[in-house]
Order: structure tokens, then sequence, then C-alpha cells
């Protein structure tokens, strides 16, 4: 398979027009890697199999999964609280998200994409003791995933007499972060802000911070009685 054909699904669009797509044998490997662990989470060195196998990219099958678990959180309480079948469960958030993401018009909800849709997202096999460590680890506010960055070079112009624009003089790098979030708000379901080298450096220093704050409470939690998740 030539693999320069595939293009990593970053937006719903390109994520459906994937499904819709992928060729029959590659995607029922996909969906069989895929959901031999709950929640997609697949270790590493499954992945790279995996990714092989059907003709990705490690970074483009991450993609891929990071979306699915978005639409699997929004879809699999609604699955059990409803007496729908699974395929109009998943046409209706094909439909909402239309509707939520205008960027996303060009969606065709197609009945090979809804079958397709439907066996990925189909419920996991669960205990009741997973699904409350799942709540909680989602909590009641919006959970951030997909995080990015790019840097970017901003040219510093001289000013001439007349107050028109000269010559560049040289330029400012900048790093802008995007984040994605599974907000139902289109409006806060993408971050993006921009960044100096100092606030950087700050946000670097906060996260390591907050990973060594987490591991410190980990193994205090595991002498009273252990970690769950």
């Amino acid at each position: 398979m030539n693999r320069q054909k595939i293009l990593p699904p970053s937006d719903f669009g390109e994520l459906f027009t994937f499904i819709a797509d992928y060729p029959d044998a590659e995607f029922g490997e996909l969906v069989s890697g895929l959901r031999s662990s709950p929640n997609y989470l697949i270790d590493r060195d499954f992945a790279l199999d995996l990714a092989k196998r059907v003709g990705l990219s490690l970074s483009q099958l991450a993609t891929i999964i990071s979306r699915l678990q978005y639409l699997y959180g929004n879809i699999s309480p609604a699955i059990f609280d409803t007496e729908l079948p699974r395929e109009d469960v998943v046409r209706q958030l094909l439909e909402e998200i239309k509707e939520r993401h205008p960027e996303e018009s060009e969606i065709v909800i197609s009945e090979h994409l809804v079958k397709r849709l439907s066996r990925l997202l189909e419920p996991f096999p669960s205990n009741e003791k997973d699904e409350k460590i799942e709540r909680l680890k989602a909590g009641f506010i919006d959970s951030a995933f997909e995080f990015a960055t790019l840097v970017d070079l901003r040219p510093f112009f001289s000013e001439m007499e007349d107050g028109t624009p000269g010559k560049i003089e040289g330029y400012l790098p900048t790093t802008q972060l995007r984040f994605r979030t599974n907000s139902e708000d289109s409006a806060r379901s993408e971050v993006i802000v921009n960044l100096t080298e100092e606030d950087l450096k700050e946000l670097i220093k906060v996260l390591d911070r907050g990973s060594k704050k987490l591991e410190i409470a980990k193994e205090a939690i595991a002498q009273m009685g252990g970690v769950l998740g």
C-alpha cells in the first residue's frame, strides 16, 4: 500500500472520509487491532506493529485513536441510555457533528460510513469498577487532547519616514500551542494560544512540576491502598 496517499485525519471530515474509503481488508485489521484493548488503549509496541500491518504511520494511527476516543466518550453513554439501535445513535452523532461544526459541512453521512463507524464504536465490555474509574477521570469539566505546537517566524519591518513599512530587519520566533477539548460548545472545542519563548519555558516548568506532584501523590496513595487506573 502506498502510505503517502493516506492522509492523517486531523479533523472529523478527514477521519470519516478515511473510514469510509479504507480498503476492506485493512479496515478489518484496523478494527480488530484497535478494539483489542478497552478505549483503544493499545501499547506502543502493538501500535507500531498494527500501523505497519494496515499501512499507516504511528502518528496517523495515534490521531485516529484520539478521535475515536473522543467519539466513543460521547456515544457510549447514549447507546446504553437508549433503546435505539447502535447505528441510529451513530447516525445522530454524525448529524450533530455537522450541525455543531460548520467547517465539517462536507461530511457525507452514508450507510457505509455509519456501519463502519458503528463497528469501531461498539461498546467495550466493561465492569462497574471500570466505568466508575472512567467517570472519575473525566470529571465534570472539559478534557483536553490532541496537543500540537507550531513555531512561527514573524518579520520585524523598519519604518520609512512617511510611516510606510521598509525592509525586514529581522524575525521574531514565537510558538503557537493548539489543543482540542471534548466540549459540546464548538467555540470551546479547539483552543489556540500564542506563547513567547519565556511563556513556553514557564509552561514546561509548570507541567513538569505538575507531573512530579502527580508521581508523589500516586506513591502516597499506593501506600494507603493502591492507585486505580
